[in-house]
């Protein structure tokens, strides 16, 4: 499985593909945009912060997350991306408080934009792997590499429908996620996403978690959003939230 993913995200820098009509930011929510950077510019998506407060049964903990996606366009249809950045983490058990700070895990990836022959839909992969890296106990305990797909199709002028999958792999465990959702552009500066992620590992119960976010873009290139999340199965209570902005330079 890791060569494969190693071989797929080499093989993206390679293939020919269009590129997105518009440009679209990534960080709010847990689908990915199908718009990819254009070749000699960036982007810079920054949390400021972000959130997830997690209780099962008698522990509580709430995670702080600072961190950038630095998206850099490397021609034909792809991108370069790497995501990293400081969390604070408090533990509550029993009543005693442990805080935790420090980087999280790094992750680096590439996406890139494929063709689809319909003027109406963009579609986009992507690859990456989670290096596991972060200091004390604020990451992943071993590498995730994961692949991913995103479809998005214009379903009336200002309503765009969606799906995105990831397939991660995590020691010899294997996980496969989808992501149905639905954006919004409510005026030529306001836009919203609607997501749905169901997640299955081996193993492990499944996962349902629901995000929404809503977007101010003052201009093209720039984009503030608001997001919040609830995960609502399971016995664990799992709240997200946070704030980030976006710059196309």
């Amino acid at each position: 499985m890791r060569h494969i993913i190693i071989s797929l995200m080499g093989s993206l820098c390679l293939i020919g593909s269009v590129h997105a009509d518009t440009f679209g930011f990534d960080l709010a929510g847990t689908d990915f945009d199908t718009s990819i950077v254009p070749k000699g510019h960036w982007a810079w998506e920054q949390n400021l912060p972000y959130l997830e407060w997690q209780k099962q049964n008698d522990v509580k903990q709430l995670d702080v997350q600072a961190n950038a996606l630095i998206r850099i366009g490397v021609g034909y249809g792809a991108e370069l991306r790497i995501d990293a950045g400081p969390v604070w983490q408090r533990t509550t058990t029993d009543g005693q408080k442990t805080t935790l700070n420090g980087m999280g895990d790094t992750i680096v990836g590439i996406k890139k934009s494929l063709e689809t022959n319909d003027p109406k839909m963009t579609w986009a992969v992507l690859g990456q792997v989670n290096l596991a890296n972060a200091t004390h106990e604020l990451g992943v305990a071993d590498k995730i590499y994961t692949l991913g797909s995103s479809l998005v199709y214009q379903y009336a002028d200002r309503i765009q429908t969606g799906m995105t999958m990831y397939y991660d792999k995590q020691g010899q465990d294997l996980a496969w996620s989808a992501v149905p959702n639905i954006r919004y552009q409510f005026n030529d500066h306001w836009s919203g996403v609607s997501d749905l992620q169901y997640r299955k590992q081996e193993s492990q119960p499944e996962q349902w978690l629901i995000t929404d976010s809503i977007s101010w873009s003052p201009k093209d290139n720039m984009q503030l959003t608001a997001s919040l999340g609830y995960q609502f199965s399971g016995s664990a209570k799992d709240y997200t939230g946070g704030l980030s902005i976006g710059y196309l330079f």
